[in-house]
């Protein structure tokens, strides 16, 4: 859980079960229940720096299989 602190403007990395020790009882609680759909884009730079896809074999087969 990252925690920001406006009034010293820095931020803090923390675990999630200590939020309760950190509520004053003041505070909105907004939850975020949302699905992501997992998916991948691929492309293609074109011109003088065009590389090739790197060498992990399943991104690579990937890559051809969608380019044809």
């Amino acid at each position: 859980m990252l925690i920001l602190n406006r009034a010293r403007q820095d931020w803090e990395d923390s675990a999630f079960r200590s939020l309760p020790d950190r509520l004053r009882g003041d505070e909105l609680i907004v939850v975020n229940n949302a699905r992501v759909i997992p998916a991948r884009l691929f492309g293609r730079r074109a011109g003088i720096r065009a590389e090739k896809p790197g060498r992990n074999p399943r991104v690579v087969r990937e890559f051809f299989v969608l380019r044809n």
